[in-house]
């Protein structure tokens, strides 16, 4: 594969975690030389949620640039403030851009200004979410509030709330299939504070549905119909849900994820030619932006 000449890449860079690595090095993979952008101070604290706790620039810049020299020859690469979070991005001489998953509208809307100005697009790497032993993303706050190491490995109890009125068996099913799923991790009770993960479950004439949404507002689900050789029994007044059956929901809901955090699934997809007209970055739908209509990491 061709590299890129050059490729900008942007971002905070807290606790440089996996995530970052990831980013950073599918950037390197993609591109001869790279451009890194480091949020200024001002920047961080503009951001809602997220200024609160965050290393000052002098101590991230630091922490980056010892990677970097720890991994990549100096010539390959640079580091500069980024003072504006769209940075190099309408400059006529950046060809490409590096973006997570979460930081793909800024490349929407780059794309979107460059073009309406009569400027050729971004090529547009976009780097699929790393996710941590508890299959949930790998990100600083998370590191911040003690739930995750730089690793990804779980620091604490994973918290399930089962937000359906379902039978004590077919709950703790569901509480078995996430400890099938996620080994090694209590489910417990806690006081205060947001579900890693709520749970609906909804069963019905031999139907059965499993709804996952994550602390990050993801929606996973899996489901088993009439005439599939489900193990559902339905029940004038209450259903029995063979175990069986509930893993293997929680299996296909939680599976790109795994594989994803197994390294078995593509880590990036490259955005050669956009689309002629980009919407505007609050109504961006990312499946749209890949020839096969969705990215691999997905």
């Amino acid at each position: 594969m061709e590299r890129l000449p050059l490729l900008v890449v942007g971002g905070t860079f807290d606790n440089l975690h996996a995530g970052h690595r990831r980013l950073l090095g599918e950037a390197f993979h993609h591109s001869r030389r790279v451009g890194i952008g480091l949020l200024v101070d001002s920047l961080v604290r503009q951001s809602p949620g997220k200024g609160e706790g965050v290393a000052p620039f002098e101590t991230r810049k630091e922490h980056l640039e010892n990677w970097l020299n720890k991994w990549f020859p100096a010539q390959r690469w640079y580091t500069a403030p980024l003072e504006d979070r769209l940075g190099t991005t309408l400059d006529p001489a950046t060809p490409a851009i590096a973006v997570s998953e979460e930081t793909f509208p800024a490349a929407v809307k780059a794309n979107a200004w460059r073009m309406s100005h009569g400027r050729g697009p971004l090529t547009v790497v976009v780097v699929g979410r790393l996710y941590g032993e508890d299959l949930l993303p790998v990100a600083s706050r998370r590191i911040r509030r003690g739930e995750i190491d730089a690793e990804g490995n779980r620091l604490m109890s994973l918290k399930v709330e089962v937000t359906s009125k379902v039978p004590f068996s077919t709950k703790e099913a569901i509480l078995d299939g996430f400890r099938e799923i996620i080994p090694g991790f209590a489910i417990g009770k806690w006081r205060s504070g947001p579900a890693d993960y709520q749970v609906k479950w909804e069963s019905s004439g031999g139907s059965a549905t499993l709804t996952i949404t994550d602390s990050s507002g993801d929606i996973m689900s899996a489901s088993v119909a009439p005439g599939s050789d489900s193990p559902v029994v339905a029940g004038p007044d209450r259903y029995g849900v063979a175990d069986a059956m509930v893993a293997q929901l929680i299996w296909e809901a939680f599976m790109p994820r795994w594989l994803s955090r197994k390294g078995l699934l593509p880590a990036s997809a490259v955005v050669h030619n956009p689309p002629a007209e980009w919407p505007r970055a609050e109504t961006w739908t990312r499946k749209v932006y890949s020839p096969s209509g969705t990215f691999p990491f997905q």
